[in-house]
């Protein structure tokens, strides 16, 4: 069987889709309300957060609907552990 090796960024993407799933029931937002304020269809929400492909205007929308603190921010980042 082959190796797979994870890279950096994919492990930066799960962490932050992780989070964003964490926010999401914390602050009680659905993946409508956040595809909504994208501009996509949920299924379309629902297939980025799957892949953990997102786009700098996809992240601007999440973040006003779930603001991360600065030290959470960078942790998502990868700057600081």
């Amino acid at each position: 069987m082959p190796k797979v090796f994870i890279t950096r960024q994919e492990k930066l993407n799960k962490k932050l889709t992780a989070w964003i799933y964490g926010e999401m029931q914390v602050n009680r937002v659905t993946q409508q309300q956040i595809a909504d304020a994208i501009g996509i269809k949920q299924p379309s929400l629902n297939r980025k957060l799957k892949k953990g492909k997102y786009t700098f205007e996809d992240l601007t929308a999440i973040f006003q609907l779930l603001p991360p603190d600065a030290n959470e921010l960078l942790r998502l980042m990868g700057v600081k552990e």
